[in-house]
Protein backbone atom coordinates (compact mmCIF):
# COMPACT_ATOMS: atom_id res chain seq x y z
CA UNK A 1 0.00 0.00 0.00
CA UNK A 2 1.49 3.49 -1.11
CA UNK A 3 0.47 6.23 1.33
CA UNK A 4 -0.81 9.69 -0.64
CA UNK A 5 0.39 12.17 1.74
CA UNK A 6 -1.03 14.68 -0.62
CA UNK A 7 -4.48 13.31 -0.85
CA UNK A 8 -4.95 13.76 3.37
CA UNK A 9 -3.96 17.54 2.21
CA UNK A 10 -6.84 18.06 0.28
CA UNK A 11 -9.00 16.35 2.32
CA UNK A 12 -8.00 18.91 5.36
CA UNK A 13 -9.21 21.43 2.51
CA UNK A 14 -12.45 20.00 1.46
CA UNK A 15 -12.80 19.10 5.62
CA UNK A 16 -11.46 23.02 5.77
CA UNK A 17 -9.20 21.87 8.72
CA UNK A 18 -6.12 23.33 8.95
CA UNK A 19 -2.54 21.32 9.35
CA UNK A 20 -2.52 22.76 12.82
CA UNK A 21 -6.31 21.70 13.92
CA UNK A 22 -5.56 18.16 13.00
CA UNK A 23 -2.31 18.34 15.04
CA UNK A 24 -4.12 19.40 17.97
CA UNK A 25 -6.72 16.86 17.92
CA UNK A 26 -4.21 14.20 17.61
CA UNK A 27 -2.14 15.38 19.98
CA UNK A 28 0.62 15.80 17.28
CA UNK A 29 3.15 18.09 16.65
CA UNK A 30 2.33 20.34 13.39
CA UNK A 31 5.61 19.39 11.74
CA UNK A 32 4.23 15.30 12.09
CA UNK A 33 1.73 16.36 9.90
CA UNK A 34 3.43 18.02 7.44
CA UNK A 35 5.63 15.00 7.38
CA UNK A 36 2.70 12.73 6.81
CA UNK A 37 1.66 15.15 3.75
CA UNK A 38 5.63 14.71 2.70
CA UNK A 39 5.20 11.31 2.68
CA UNK A 40 5.40 9.76 5.88
CA UNK A 41 3.50 6.95 6.84
CA UNK A 42 0.99 7.75 10.21
CA UNK A 43 0.77 4.78 12.73
CA UNK A 44 -1.86 2.77 13.02
CA UNK A 45 -3.17 4.64 16.11
CA UNK A 46 -2.69 8.16 14.46
CA UNK A 47 -4.45 6.61 11.03
CA UNK A 48 -7.84 5.28 13.12
CA UNK A 49 -8.06 9.13 14.90
CA UNK A 50 -7.73 10.42 11.70
CA UNK A 51 -10.69 8.00 10.94
CA UNK A 52 -12.51 9.09 13.21
CA UNK A 53 -11.99 12.90 13.39
CA UNK A 54 -12.76 13.05 9.81
CA UNK A 55 -15.25 10.60 9.14
CA UNK A 56 -13.65 8.91 6.30
CA UNK A 57 -12.33 5.31 5.48
CA UNK A 58 -8.50 6.04 5.51
CA UNK A 59 -8.11 3.20 2.57
CA UNK A 60 -8.74 6.63 0.05
CA UNK A 61 -5.60 7.95 2.06
CA UNK A 62 -3.63 4.91 0.18
CA UNK A 63 -2.63 3.38 -2.94
CA UNK A 64 -2.37 -0.33 -4.28
CA UNK A 65 -0.18 -1.42 -6.90
CA UNK A 66 0.69 -5.04 -7.25
CA UNK A 67 4.76 -4.67 -5.44
CA UNK A 68 2.93 -3.35 -2.39
CA UNK A 69 0.08 -5.57 -2.33
CA UNK A 70 1.86 -8.77 -2.06
CA UNK A 71 4.62 -7.17 0.16
CA UNK A 72 4.92 -9.51 3.27
CA UNK A 73 7.02 -7.44 5.89
CA UNK A 74 8.15 -9.82 9.03
CA UNK A 75 9.78 -7.18 11.36
CA UNK A 76 9.11 -8.37 14.67
CA UNK A 77 9.91 -11.11 17.07
CA UNK A 78 9.22 -11.74 20.61
CA UNK A 79 12.20 -13.72 22.25
CA UNK A 80 12.42 -17.10 23.55
CA UNK A 81 14.40 -16.95 26.31
CA UNK A 82 17.80 -15.87 25.01
CA UNK A 83 17.24 -16.91 21.99
CA UNK A 84 18.79 -14.27 19.10
CA UNK A 85 17.00 -13.01 16.56
CA UNK A 86 18.95 -13.09 13.13
CA UNK A 87 18.67 -12.06 9.85
CA UNK A 88 18.45 -16.13 9.38
CA UNK A 89 15.60 -16.17 11.90
CA UNK A 90 13.82 -13.23 9.86
CA UNK A 91 14.41 -15.06 6.35
CA UNK A 92 12.71 -17.97 7.61
CA UNK A 93 9.88 -15.91 9.08
CA UNK A 94 9.41 -13.99 5.73
CA UNK A 95 9.60 -17.09 3.55
CA UNK A 96 6.67 -18.42 6.48
CA UNK A 97 4.78 -15.71 5.79
CA UNK A 98 4.97 -15.37 2.38
CA UNK A 99 2.96 -19.06 1.72
CA UNK A 100 0.07 -17.22 3.29
CA UNK A 101 -0.21 -14.43 0.67
CA UNK A 102 -2.74 -16.04 -0.94
CA UNK A 103 -5.03 -16.36 2.13
CA UNK A 104 -4.66 -13.31 3.97
CA UNK A 105 -5.69 -11.25 0.71
CA UNK A 106 -7.23 -7.43 1.07
CA UNK A 107 -10.38 -8.92 -0.73
CA UNK A 108 -11.04 -11.40 2.31
CA UNK A 109 -10.35 -9.20 5.19
CA UNK A 110 -10.52 -4.82 5.98
CA UNK A 111 -7.04 -4.05 5.83
CA UNK A 112 -7.26 -1.11 7.98
CA UNK A 113 -8.85 -2.49 11.38
CA UNK A 114 -9.84 -0.41 14.07
CA UNK A 115 -6.88 -0.13 17.09
CA UNK A 116 -8.82 0.85 20.62
CA UNK A 117 -12.00 1.70 20.70
CA UNK A 118 -12.80 5.47 21.13
CA UNK A 119 -11.50 7.61 24.29
CA UNK A 120 -8.15 6.17 24.49
CA UNK A 121 -4.88 8.43 24.00
CA UNK A 122 -2.41 5.95 22.10
CA UNK A 123 -1.64 8.66 19.83
CA UNK A 124 0.18 10.84 22.02
CA UNK A 125 3.68 11.13 22.72
CA UNK A 126 5.31 9.83 25.58
CA UNK A 127 2.93 6.31 25.64
CA UNK A 128 2.06 5.46 29.11
CA UNK A 129 2.48 2.28 29.54
CA UNK A 130 -0.23 2.24 32.79
CA UNK A 131 -2.57 3.50 29.85
CA UNK A 132 -1.90 1.32 27.16
CA UNK A 133 -2.96 -1.72 29.87
CA UNK A 134 -5.93 -0.35 31.02
CA UNK A 135 -6.83 0.23 27.14
CA UNK A 136 -6.22 -3.47 26.30
CA UNK A 137 -7.61 -4.93 29.60
CA UNK A 138 -11.03 -3.25 28.97
CA UNK A 139 -10.94 -4.40 25.35
CA UNK A 140 -10.92 -8.05 26.83
CA UNK A 141 -13.15 -7.34 29.53
CA UNK A 142 -10.85 -6.97 32.61
CA UNK A 143 -12.34 -4.79 34.75
CA UNK A 144 -11.35 -6.21 37.83
CA UNK A 145 -8.07 -5.40 38.56
CA UNK A 146 -7.47 -8.47 41.19
CA UNK A 147 -7.88 -10.67 38.45
CA UNK A 148 -5.11 -11.49 35.81
CA UNK A 149 -5.93 -11.77 32.29
CA UNK A 150 -5.79 -15.51 30.85
CA UNK A 151 -5.54 -17.22 27.51
CA UNK A 152 -9.11 -17.41 26.37
CA UNK A 153 -9.02 -12.35 27.34
CA UNK A 154 -5.92 -12.26 25.28
CA UNK A 155 -7.63 -14.11 22.38
CA UNK A 156 -10.80 -11.85 22.69
CA UNK A 157 -8.02 -8.36 22.97
CA UNK A 158 -6.81 -9.66 19.85
CA UNK A 159 -9.47 -9.93 17.64
CA UNK A 160 -10.53 -6.39 18.62
CA UNK A 161 -7.93 -5.14 17.88
CA UNK A 162 -8.07 -6.45 14.17
CA UNK A 163 -5.19 -8.75 14.49
CA UNK A 164 -5.34 -12.04 12.29
CA UNK A 165 -3.70 -15.22 14.43
CA UNK A 166 -2.05 -17.87 12.51
CA UNK A 167 -1.12 -21.18 13.99
CA UNK A 168 1.87 -22.96 12.59
CA UNK A 169 4.42 -25.16 13.58
CA UNK A 170 8.05 -23.22 13.15
CA UNK A 171 10.76 -24.80 11.50
CA UNK A 172 13.57 -25.47 13.86
CA UNK A 173 14.96 -22.27 12.99
CA UNK A 174 12.54 -19.64 13.88
CA UNK A 175 13.10 -20.05 17.71
CA UNK A 176 10.28 -17.66 18.69
CA UNK A 177 6.69 -18.29 20.27
CA UNK A 178 5.34 -15.99 18.28
CA UNK A 179 6.02 -13.02 15.38
CA UNK A 180 4.10 -10.19 14.24
CA UNK A 181 4.13 -9.39 10.66
CA UNK A 182 1.98 -7.82 7.81
CA UNK A 183 0.87 -9.67 4.93
CA UNK A 184 -1.24 -7.58 2.30
CA UNK A 185 -1.60 -5.27 4.86
CA UNK A 186 -3.29 -7.08 7.36
CA UNK A 187 -1.92 -7.40 10.77
CA UNK A 188 -1.26 -10.94 11.69
CA UNK A 189 0.59 -12.75 14.61
CA UNK A 190 2.27 -16.07 13.78
CA UNK A 191 1.97 -18.98 16.73
CA UNK A 192 3.72 -21.84 17.56
CA UNK A 193 1.95 -24.69 17.32
CA UNK A 194 4.08 -26.45 20.16
CA UNK A 195 3.17 -23.33 22.44
CA UNK A 196 1.40 -24.16 25.70
CA UNK A 197 -1.42 -22.08 26.83
CA UNK A 198 0.23 -20.63 29.83
CA UNK A 199 3.70 -19.46 27.71
CA UNK A 200 1.24 -17.79 24.87
CA UNK A 201 -0.41 -15.11 26.73
CA UNK A 202 2.91 -12.96 27.08
CA UNK A 203 4.22 -13.01 23.72
CA UNK A 204 0.50 -12.48 22.61
CA UNK A 205 0.08 -9.93 24.36
CA UNK A 206 3.82 -8.15 23.67
CA UNK A 207 2.94 -8.31 19.67
CA UNK A 208 -0.47 -6.88 20.02
CA UNK A 209 1.31 -3.62 21.49
CA UNK A 210 3.80 -3.92 18.54
CA UNK A 211 0.15 -3.99 16.26
CA UNK A 212 -0.92 -0.56 18.22
CA UNK A 213 2.25 1.04 18.01
CA UNK A 214 2.58 0.77 14.32
CA UNK A 215 4.58 -1.14 11.98
CA UNK A 216 8.36 0.12 10.66
CA UNK A 217 8.91 0.47 7.51
CA UNK A 218 10.79 -2.34 5.75
CA UNK A 219 13.67 -3.48 6.96
CA UNK A 220 13.49 -1.17 9.81
CA UNK A 221 14.28 -2.42 13.35
CA UNK A 222 12.96 -1.50 16.60
CA UNK A 223 14.82 -0.33 19.46
CA UNK A 224 15.63 -1.84 22.88
CA UNK A 225 13.41 0.87 23.84
CA UNK A 226 10.73 -0.18 22.09
CA UNK A 227 11.00 -3.96 23.12
CA UNK A 228 10.97 -2.95 26.71
CA UNK A 229 7.98 -1.21 26.35
CA UNK A 230 6.22 -4.09 24.89
CA UNK A 231 7.29 -6.22 27.53
CA UNK A 232 6.22 -3.52 30.12
CA UNK A 233 2.81 -3.34 28.90
CA UNK A 234 2.67 -6.90 28.22
CA UNK A 235 3.06 -7.78 31.92
CA UNK A 236 0.81 -4.98 33.19
CA UNK A 237 -2.47 -6.09 30.82
CA UNK A 238 -1.08 -9.86 32.24
CA UNK A 239 -0.48 -9.15 35.77
CA UNK A 240 -2.19 -6.04 37.07
CA UNK A 241 -1.32 -4.47 39.96
CA UNK A 242 -4.15 -5.53 42.23
CA UNK A 243 -3.49 -9.36 41.74
CA UNK A 244 0.02 -8.53 42.51
CA UNK A 245 -0.29 -7.22 45.57
CA UNK A 246 -2.64 -10.17 46.81
CA UNK A 247 -0.37 -12.79 45.25
CA UNK A 248 2.49 -10.72 47.08
CA UNK A 249 0.57 -10.06 50.50
CA UNK A 250 -0.22 -14.04 50.26
CA UNK A 251 3.41 -15.68 50.06
CA UNK A 252 5.14 -12.41 51.80
CA UNK A 253 7.04 -14.06 55.32
CA UNK A 254 6.40 -17.59 54.49
CA UNK A 255 9.63 -19.83 53.57
CA UNK A 256 10.68 -19.89 49.82
CA UNK A 257 9.24 -23.81 49.35
CA UNK A 258 5.88 -22.44 51.26
CA UNK A 259 6.11 -19.57 48.55
CA UNK A 260 6.40 -21.79 45.50
CA UNK A 261 3.45 -23.80 46.87
CA UNK A 262 1.21 -20.78 47.57
CA UNK A 263 2.37 -18.79 43.57
CA UNK A 264 1.66 -22.41 41.86
CA UNK A 265 -1.77 -22.60 43.58
CA UNK A 266 -2.44 -18.77 42.63
CA UNK A 267 -1.24 -19.68 38.92
CA UNK A 268 -3.06 -23.20 38.88
CA UNK A 269 -6.50 -21.28 39.95
CA UNK A 270 -5.39 -18.84 37.13
CA UNK A 271 -3.83 -20.13 34.25
CA UNK A 272 -0.32 -18.60 34.34
CA UNK A 273 2.95 -19.30 34.72
CA UNK A 274 4.30 -18.63 38.25
CA UNK A 275 7.70 -17.26 36.87
CA UNK A 276 5.63 -14.20 35.42
CA UNK A 277 3.80 -12.57 38.22
CA UNK A 278 7.13 -13.79 40.14
CA UNK A 279 8.93 -11.07 38.10
CA UNK A 280 6.01 -8.62 38.52
CA UNK A 281 6.14 -8.82 42.07
CA UNK A 282 9.91 -8.53 42.27
CA UNK A 283 9.72 -4.99 39.86
CA UNK A 284 6.72 -3.75 42.01
CA UNK A 285 7.57 -4.97 45.47
CA UNK A 286 11.48 -5.64 45.39
CA UNK A 287 10.15 -9.25 46.64
CA UNK A 288 11.04 -12.79 46.16
CA UNK A 289 14.65 -12.36 43.91
CA UNK A 290 16.52 -15.38 44.06
CA UNK A 291 13.07 -17.23 44.10
CA UNK A 292 13.18 -20.80 41.86
CA UNK A 293 9.91 -21.37 40.44
CA UNK A 294 11.05 -23.25 37.26
CA UNK A 295 10.19 -26.77 38.42
CA UNK A 296 6.62 -25.42 39.69
CA UNK A 297 5.99 -23.95 36.51
CA UNK A 298 7.28 -27.02 34.83
CA UNK A 299 4.70 -29.19 36.76
CA UNK A 300 1.65 -26.50 35.56
CA UNK A 301 2.73 -26.83 32.19
CA UNK A 302 2.33 -30.80 32.11
CA UNK A 303 -1.77 -29.74 33.29
CA UNK A 304 -2.32 -27.59 29.88
CA UNK A 305 -2.37 -28.30 26.18
CA UNK A 306 -0.28 -26.60 23.26
CA UNK A 307 -2.53 -24.17 20.97
CA UNK A 308 -1.99 -26.93 18.51
CA UNK A 309 -4.08 -29.51 20.38
CA UNK A 310 -6.32 -27.00 21.36
CA UNK A 311 -7.32 -26.13 17.89
CA UNK A 312 -6.62 -29.77 16.29
CA UNK A 313 -6.99 -32.22 19.22
CA UNK A 314 -6.47 -35.57 18.04
CA UNK A 315 -10.16 -37.52 16.37
CA UNK A 316 -11.78 -34.36 15.79
CA UNK A 317 -14.24 -33.40 13.49
CA UNK A 318 -13.32 -31.40 10.55
CA UNK A 319 -16.72 -29.16 11.51
CA UNK A 320 -15.44 -29.13 15.34
CA UNK A 321 -11.56 -28.08 14.06
CA UNK A 322 -13.33 -25.24 11.84
CA UNK A 323 -15.62 -24.17 15.15
CA UNK A 324 -11.94 -24.12 17.14
CA UNK A 325 -10.61 -22.23 14.41
CA UNK A 326 -13.22 -19.96 14.57
CA UNK A 327 -12.90 -19.30 18.52
CA UNK A 328 -9.07 -18.89 18.31
CA UNK A 329 -8.88 -16.76 15.37
CA UNK A 330 -12.33 -15.41 13.33
CA UNK A 331 -10.41 -13.25 11.18
CA UNK A 332 -7.99 -15.84 9.62
CA UNK A 333 -11.50 -18.42 9.69
CA UNK A 334 -12.74 -15.82 7.52
CA UNK A 335 -10.04 -15.58 4.79
CA UNK A 336 -10.02 -19.55 4.96
CA UNK A 337 -13.88 -19.28 4.37
CA UNK A 338 -13.20 -16.50 1.65
CA UNK A 339 -10.08 -17.85 -0.44
CA UNK A 340 -9.68 -21.72 0.31
CA UNK A 341 -11.12 -22.84 -3.59
CA UNK A 342 -8.10 -20.29 -4.78
CA UNK A 343 -5.28 -22.74 -2.69
CA UNK A 344 -4.12 -25.99 -3.89
CA UNK A 345 -5.18 -28.61 -1.49
CA UNK A 346 -1.33 -28.89 -0.17
CA UNK A 347 -0.78 -25.41 -0.05
CA UNK A 348 -4.68 -25.16 1.77
CA UNK A 349 -2.75 -28.10 4.32
CA UNK A 350 0.56 -26.33 4.81
CA UNK A 351 -1.53 -22.78 5.75
CA UNK A 352 -3.81 -24.86 8.04
CA UNK A 353 -0.62 -26.91 9.70
CA UNK A 354 -2.09 -30.48 8.48
CA UNK A 355 -1.53 -32.90 5.81
CA UNK A 356 -2.84 -33.48 2.46
CA UNK A 357 -5.90 -35.97 3.18
CA UNK A 358 -6.82 -33.54 6.43
CA UNK A 359 -7.12 -30.63 4.06
CA UNK A 360 -9.04 -32.17 1.49
CA UNK A 361 -11.46 -33.30 4.34
CA UNK A 362 -11.52 -29.47 5.80
CA UNK A 363 -11.98 -28.32 1.75
CA UNK A 364 -15.18 -30.95 1.82
CA UNK A 365 -16.51 -29.52 5.29
CA UNK A 366 -15.82 -25.82 4.32
CA UNK A 367 -17.71 -26.03 1.11
CA UNK A 368 -20.44 -28.00 2.75
CA UNK A 369 -20.33 -24.80 4.96
CA UNK A 370 -20.87 -23.01 1.99
CA UNK A 371 -23.77 -25.00 0.69
CA UNK A 372 -25.58 -25.05 3.52
CA UNK A 373 -25.37 -21.44 3.90
CA UNK A 374 -26.64 -20.65 0.30
CA UNK A 375 -29.77 -22.94 1.22
CA UNK A 376 -30.10 -21.19 4.06
CA UNK A 377 -30.56 -17.80 2.30
CA UNK A 378 -32.59 -19.03 -0.25
CA UNK A 379 -35.61 -20.35 2.17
Amino acid sequence: MKWLGDKLKAVLGDAGMTQGALAEQLGVSRQTVIDWINGQVPKGSHLVAMSRLLDLDVEILFAEDEEDRRRVIVPVHRKRRNAKITAEVRDASRELALEYEGLLTSQAMPVLAPVLRPGGDLGREPVSPMQLARELRTLGGLDDETRPADYAHVVRIIEKLGICLVVRTFPANIKSYAFYTLINGQRAVFVNSGTNLLDLIFPLLHEAVHAIRGIPAPGAEYSDEEEVLCDRVAGLVQFPDGYVDLVASTVRGLPPAQQVVRLKAFAEAHHHCCYGVVRRIQEKHGALAGLNVHGADGKLRKAFPTIGAVILPPGVSEEQYLQNLGEFSPLFLRAVQANFEHLTTSLLGNCLDMGVIDAKQVRNALLARREGAARACSV
